[in-house]
């Protein structure tokens, strides 16, 4: 995963981060093991962000392949 990319996502739409990890489902020691990659984030998981900040085809590639 592509942390940064994600990161830069979620600030440009403006949403504050514990605002997205509500929306997302993920708790704040969840997302912090994830961004850490220390654990795996499931589909279910980054299907949400998917459809939170709405990412188009090549957010998704460059965020999560």
């Amino acid at each position: 995963m592509n942390v940064p990319e994600l990161q830069a996502a979620i600030k440009k739409r403006g949403i504050p981060m514990n605002r997205f990890l509500d929306l997302v489902r993920i708790t704040p020691s969840s997302w912090s093991r994830r961004v850490k990659g220390t654990s795996e984030m499931t589909l279910a998981e980054i299907q949400r962000i998917v459809d939170t900040l709405n990412l188009s085809e090549d957010e998704v590639k460059d965020i999560f392949f």
